[in-house]
């Protein structure tokens, strides 16, 4: 992947989970993250690219009641 190209969420996840891994975290934790990206990606419906995702997006996850 080149840096003018601008990732996947796939990619970028993938490079997430490499840079916790040079963080050492353990196993534990990046599994967690793996389940919880899941949960992320049936929010998205897989409409949204990567340049879409805000903050916002973000916090749509946990609406205010």
């Amino acid at each position: 992947m080149s840096k003018s190209t601008t990732p996947t969420i796939e990619e970028a996840f993938k490079l997430f989970i490499r840079k916790c891994k040079v963080k050492n975290l353990t196993e534990l934790s990046i599994e967690s993250y793996r389940k919880k990206i899941v949960h992320f990606y049936e929010f998205l419906s897989g409409e949204e690219t990567i340049e879409q995702i805000t903050s916002d997006t973000v916090d749509d996850l946990y609406p205010v009641a």
